[in-house]
């Protein structure tokens, strides 16, 4: 009985140490894992950065289409104001870009632009709508959840003009 005794405060004691030492270990080596390297490969020359300007024009362009449509419109009033009555801070859109599915050629350079309306609260990011918009067929679509199909939605026709010279 007084061995067991003593074994048992002498594997308490080591537990208590080796959690102790973990815990000196992890705080002392407080690098990230993972640290960017700058390669040769990866200095944007001026043609890069040219082209890096121009896709941004064309997302700005693609974004423009979404948020002057009417449905953008209609959803987002009064969408802050509701927001922050429920405990939210603001709302947002992100855009993703994404090679189009549809062209069968791989060396196409053809991408669809995904945006999605968020709602920020302090726990959480609610998605609250979709929206797809297809350079190739001119279209902007919303995501209807509940038929899990896209639906066209109006948009400024006008602005297809100095889009197509982004796509060029």
């Amino acid at each position: 009985m007084k061995h067991t005794k003593t074994k048992l405060i002498i594997l308490i004691l080591l537990a208590i140490f080796a959690c102790n030492n973990k815990q000196t270990t992890n705080t002392k080596n407080s690098t990230p894992a993972i640290k960017s390297e700058l390669r040769g490969d990866s200095i944007p020359n001026k043609k890069d950065s040219t082209k890096q300007t121009q896709l941004k024009i064309c997302e700005n362009l693609v974004t423009e289409i979404l948020t002057t449509s009417p449905r953008y419109i209609q959803m987002t009033k009064g969408l802050k104001k509701a927001i922050e009555e429920n405990g939210g801070t603001s709302y947002g859109l992100s855009l993703s870009v994404k090679q189009n599915s549809l062209i069968k050629n791989p060396l196409s350079n053809s991408k669809i632009y995904e945006f999605t309306l968020y709602e920020t609260y302090q726990e959480r990011q609610l998605n609250t709508a979709r929206f797809t918009f297809d350079p190739v067929k001119k279209q902007l679509y919303e995501y209807d959840a509940v038929e899990d199909t896209m639906k066209r939605i109006e948009f400024n026709k006008n602005l297809l003009v100095e889009l197509d010279s982004c796509f060029k």
